[in-house]
């Protein structure tokens, strides 16, 4: 073939290679891709199978159908001569015929057993094929009945489902049914009441028992658009039509598309669309069929207008992100000892129901004293509020409102109270008199109103066992701090990109504008950022007016109509853009903290209602104002704090209807190298380990959905400049540490220095290096080389993972008592533990007789001794994940549930490593002792961000359920029986699971112990496909990255 430019996906062949070098490199440039370690078998197994089919087509190479077999099993013959491995099953027999079914002659006459070959699709079983709804394609209606009369299990996801489109399968489905191992599951909608009751009601009455069927009774619903008809077979000769149409009649004979895949040609896709069937299947929004409650939910959204109709009551699940956030407030009860918590999110993200199930936690804990203040400052929140916490608890009757019209009944009592603080204030008298521990939980909602005088009585006369603060702007206007009400931190935060993605928010569409009329390198920059004067002086010119004005309708699509908020750098620049802004034709206006009540009230009246398009601010928009139409946002300067910048954003992500996404318009200048926009553009990806310049060059593949970055030439170049300037590499890290005190006044120590530079801990110790030699180059301290103090240099990092308080305060405890433990028991454990990251080597090959000495010589270098006290303060600082110790081992195996082990680790605390001895397991299971083995998880096996061909080889189900892949090996008739009889055998199987090898720094990455685990079910061999069910759920930061189906 001739070579034509463009993209290709090749491996280098002889003539390809050929055909290479001959090319004119001064005309053409030849890029190539490392190949991935887990792409190798596809693209080798697709490589020869092309030439064998080229081979095999040959008439001149081959007569008839003996020769070709022959040739296939000359092949089969190397393989086994030169691996040594056993072919003689895989042999072809010469017969000029298929196998096409076994069939049971039981009740069957031989006209019945005939029959069967008639009911294979037409489209076969081995290529894919694409139904168009033409007058010249197979019918989808024949196709799907006799893809449905020749399978053993059915699986259909569909968002709508009616009558006339299922009864066309009556037939077929009865068929299917009749046999005794035949199933049924099927997933559909409630919403927009598209889907007929007397449709599910028919495919259930088929068969009752084997037609299972899950549904969202929630009519407003509208995340699943999925059509996939899925047909299993114990043969392995899976099928699915994917594509457009629903169950419907129209749709099944209309001009739809849909693609027929087998698994003998895309077992990836077929896999894919099970792995996300099971995982629709398993979430608590898809819940079992009931006919009566599904026709009352397809009624009251029919009747949804109507003065009366039944209600359908709310039904709230907890999300992944959401128990994230659960997990964190543990933490920072359990671990931090901290019971006044912030939480920080966006206004429609779900803090309320956050709260009610942190409450639900709490009551449930505390069943003898849970008593509840809940405050707010307005009527609709607690209205709202109380029916969120009544449907958490399933308690109709829970709490009492008491705002506006709103009374305790006289039955009632305070001990569970909805209250504005208006309503408190003028109560005041009846509060004061209660005890000052009479409230287990206060619950504070919109909290950056909590800094009011208002509120000062509530927080001075109660003490609660926990403090909640909830809201979306921690940073206020007026400049006063919410945090030391919450014990001066921010305990978690819902991030954005899961919130988009989850549909709270809308998404955004990110442009990047190059802007030279000015340059940022020289201004002066001091420990809150760009100096203010300077930066105004810099900005509020008339050229880069110019340029905001004429950008504005190159990237808008109705700028005369739009609602634009336009962040500027202070008064004087806010009331010059809106001039300019005037001038140019548009309205705007400013509002600013200069402004009174009432200009403030009718200049955000004018914005609502589109009288104003353009609104000119400064920071943050006044807190409290909440404008969901706001579809346009300006960033006009540049701001040091990731807070307000979010704030800022967030600002016009609020969901609104017919607003199908926010405009940013981000004026990009060349900035001083102490600003970052690699940690403004972080917050705004999905998370990964991949670099922001990479995502940059690759078109930002990590975007959440529907949202989009886009930067031109000039942007994009200030960005790349300034991400490369501010890379902390070797030499800047010493530069910085040199220059550390007389820059900033604070003492040189590793959390300072990570603090000052937000950094992550990982950077200081990637590419073997750690602390104290960082402080030895940049001339701080001394010590002579040796090779302990090499090993230490080389093996500090494997402490970064730690996660587990017990082994952090073990060894804090060690350091402090002279590096003396107790010699058994867990301790011991710890210390090998401890021995072993420091040194990386058995006793012996380190010259020591015991670990004890290997710890003397440790303590005889104790500028590493004070770097290992610091690290361990900082681990145990930002643990985020509550660990406890698995009952079911023995008291000597301290393995701690949720806690983060390296394989060695492990191995060490089930006493297979030894001082003596060290050794390292490479499979991905291993047997400790006779009743317990080790299953080890790397979830993202490749060595980019994806592979389709391993993607759904293992991930996390739902909380509760995990997907494992057995070794290559592992069959149901041999060694694979250990897990179907688990439950006679009694064998404990403990999951670890890890996201990948190595993180974006390098470092191989550790598991989190996810506990022992239970067999459910399992298809296929060589490898076996294994369901487990979790003895413990998954938290919901490894959920995250476990459940790599979730949608929404």
């Amino acid at each position: 073939m001739e070579l034509s430019t463009g993209i290709y996906e090749s491996l280098i062949y002889e003539a390809l290679k050929k055909k290479l070098d001959a090319l004119n490199k001064s005309q053409y440039a030849v890029n190539t891709l490392s190949i991935d370690s887990a792409e190798v078998p596809r693209l080798l197994t697709n490589y020869i199978s092309k030439i064998l089919s080229r081979l095999l087509t040959d008439d001149k190479l081959f007569e008839g159908l003996e020769e070709r077999i022959a040739f296939i099993n000359k092949i089969l013959h190397f393989i086994e001569g030169e691996w040594s491995c056993d072919t003689a099953d895989d042999l072809l027999v010469v017969q000029n015929y298929l196998l096409s079914g076994i069939i049971s002659r039981a009740g069957k006459n031989e006209q019945q057993i005939k029959a069967y070959n008639l009911l294979r699709p037409k489209s076969g079983f081995t290529v894919s094929n694409l139904f168009t709804g033409s007058n010249h394609d197979l019918s989808l209606q024949s196709e799907i009945n006799l893809d449905i009369q020749s399978a053993d299990e059915i699986y259909w996801i569909v968002a709508f489902i009616k009558f006339s489109g299922v009864r066309i399968f009556k037939d077929a489905l009865s068929h299917f049914l009749e046999r005794p191992d035949a199933r049924m599951h099927i997933i559909t909608t409630s919403y927009m009441a598209a889907s007929e009751p007397k449709a599910l009601q028919f495919l259930k009455e088929l068969s009752p028992e084997k037609v299972d069927i899950r549904v969202t009774y929630d009519t407003t619903l509208d995340r699943l658009h999925a059509k996939s008809y899925i047909f299993l077979r114990n043969s392995g000769l899976h099928t699915a039509y994917i594509g457009s149409s629903n169950l419907t009649k129209s749709a099944m004979t209309g001009l739809e598309w849909n693609i027929r895949v087998t698994s003998q040609e895309n077992p990836q896709i077929i896999k894919a669309a099970l792995a996300t069937f099971d995982t629709y299947w398993n979430r608590p929004d898809f819940e079992p069929y009931d006919e009566e409650r599904f026709r009352r939910a397809i009624y009251a959204e029919q009747h949804k207008n109507d003065s009366e109709h039944p209600t359908v009551l709310a039904r709230y699940m907890i999300r992944p992100e959401q128990k994230e956030i659960l997990d964190k407030l543990s933490v920072a009860r359990e671990v931090h000892h901290s019971f006044r918590n912030l939480v920080v999110a966006a206004t429609g993200t779900g803090k309320t129901v956050i709260a009610a199930f942190d409450y639900k936690r709490f009551h449930d804990a505390h069943p003898d004293h849970h008593n509840l203040l809940f405050i707010v400052h307005r009527k609709e929140i607690l209205e709202q509020s109380i029916r969120t916490f009544r449907s958490v608890l399933n308690d109709p009757t829970f709490g009492e409102l008491w705002v506006g019209e709103y009374q305790p009944s006289a039955t009632g009592n305070l001990n569970h109270l909805f209250i504005s603080i208006q309503t408190f204030n003028s109560n005041r008298e009846l509060f004061t008199r209660m005890r000052h521990d009479f409230y287990d939980y206060i619950l504070v909602d919109e909290a950056h109103h909590s800094t009011a005088n208002s509120y000062r009585i509530l927080f001075q006369q109660f003490n609660p066992s926990v403090l909640l603060g909830l809201t979306a702007t921690p940073e206020r206007a007026d400049g006063q701090s919410l945090l030391p009400d919450f014990d001066n931190r921010i305990a978690a935060e819902i991030r954005l990109p899961e919130a988009i993605n989850r549909m709270l928010l809308c998404p955004f569409q990110y442009f990047c504008i190059g802007d030279d009329t000015a340059n940022l390198l020289n201004v002066r920059w001091t420990a809150a950022g760009y100096d203010e004067s300077e930066l105004a002086a810099k900005l509020n010119t008339r050229n880069r007016l110019n340029l905001i004005t004429a950008t504005i309708p190159k990237y808008l699509a109705d700028e005369m109509n739009c609602r634009a908020l336009c962040f500027c750098i202070n008064i004087e620049h806010a009331r010059t853009t809106a001039e300019g802004l005037r001038e140019a034709g548009y309205r705007a206006d400013t509002l600013t903290g200069q402004d009174s009540e009432e200009r403030r009230r009718r200049v955000l009246e004018r914005f609502e209602t589109g009288k104003i398009n353009y609104l000119c601010v400064v920071d943050i928009l006044n807190e409290g104002v909440d404008i969901p139409e706001i579809d346009t946002v300006l960033f006009l300067r540049p701001t040091k704090s990731l807070t307000i910048f979010l704030q800022q954003l967030g600002r016009g992500l609020r969901l609104a209807p017919d607003k199908d996404c926010l405009t940013v318009l981000d004026f990009v200048l060349q900035a001083h190298h102490n600003y970052s926009f690699e940690s403004r553009l972080r917050p705004l990806l999905c998370p990964s380990d991949k670099s922001i310049a990479s995502q940059i060059k690759e078109g930002f593949p990590m975007l959440p959905r529907g949202c989009a970055i886009t930067m031109d030439k000039i942007a994009q170049k200030y960005i790349l400049d300034n991400i490369r300037s501010a890379i902390f590499n070797q030499r800047r890290i010493v530069n910085e540490m040199q220059l550390f005190q007389t820059n900033t006044g604070r003492e040189l120590t590793l959390s300072h220095f990570l603090e000052q530079f937000d950094l992550d801990i990982r950077q200081i110790y990637k590419n073997n290096k750690c602390w104290s030699l960082y402080m030895k180059l940049a001339n701080q301290v001394r010590y002579e080389e040796d090779k302990y103090t090499n090993a230490y240099e080389r093996n500090l990092s494997k402490l970064l993972h730690i996660n587990s308080i017990g082994y952090i305060s073990f060894i804090q405890r060690l350091i402090a008592n002279n590096f003396m433990y107790e010699h058994a028991g867990k301790e011991a454990k710890w210390a090998l533990m401890f021995y072993y990251a420091l040194y990386n080597a058995p006793i012996g090959r380190m010259g020591f007789s015991t670990i004890d000495e290997g710890f003397r010589t440790f303590a005889a270098h104790p500028l590493f001794v004070e770097e290992v006290k610091e690290m361990m303060s900082w681990l145990k600082e930002h643990v985020d994940l509550a660990t406890r110790l698995i009952g079911s081992l023995p008291n000597d195996v301290p393995l701690e549930l949720y806690g983060c082990y390296s394989r060695e680790e492990q191995l060490i605390l089930f006493g297979r490593i030894t001082a003596e001895k060290n050794f390292s397991a490479q499979s991905g299971i291993y047997k400790v002792d006779e009743k317990t083995e080790l299953l080890w998880v790397t979830l993202n096996k490749s060595d980019r961000d994806f592979s389709p061909s391993t993607q759904y080889e293992d991930y996390a189900i739902s909380e509760t359920l995990f997907q494992w892949q057995s070794q290559n090996t592992a069959s149901h008739d041999n060694a694979g029986r250990r897990y179907v009889d688990q439950a006679q055998t009694h064998q404990q199987f403990l999951l670890f699971v890890r996201e990948q090898k190595k993180d974006a720094y390098g470092l191989t990455e550790s598991y989190y112990c996810l506990g022992p685990v239970r067999y459910v079910s399992s298809r296929g061999d060589r490898p076996m496909t294994i369901t487990w069910r979790m003895e413990n759920e998954i938290p919901g930061k490894i959920l995250e990255k476990a459940e790599k189906l979730r949608v929404g």
